[in-house]
């Protein structure tokens, strides 16, 4: 997970997912937390959900399916009364 963007008022970032395992995953998702008033406005290659400060996104019907060893790239873009950073990611 990376801030690939910021300006007043706003912020893009990026979530990329690795399958380690030796098996399809299926519905793969990123979970962070972000600070007091960021909020999630859009995603591409993903959907994202949010609740308070926890933000999601997980995988479309199109690209549920990660093979072994394969990775899978979103992107989001926010706002945020400053430079946001991302904390507490977890995946699966």
């Amino acid at each position: 997970m990376r801030l690939t963007n910021s300006w007043p008022g706003g912020f893009q970032g990026e979530v990329t997912i690795e399958n380690t395992g030796s098996s399809v995953l299926n519905g793969w998702y990123v979970q962070w937390t972000l600070p007091s008033g960021a909020k999630i406005t859009q995603a591409w290659n993903g959907t994202s959900m949010q609740s308070g400060p926890t933000a999601m996104i997980h995988a479309e019907s199109w690209n549920s399916a990660l093979a072994a060893g394969a990775t899978a790239t979103a992107g989001f873009l926010g706002t945020s009364a400053s430079t946001p950073t991302f904390t507490d990611v977890s995946c699966g």
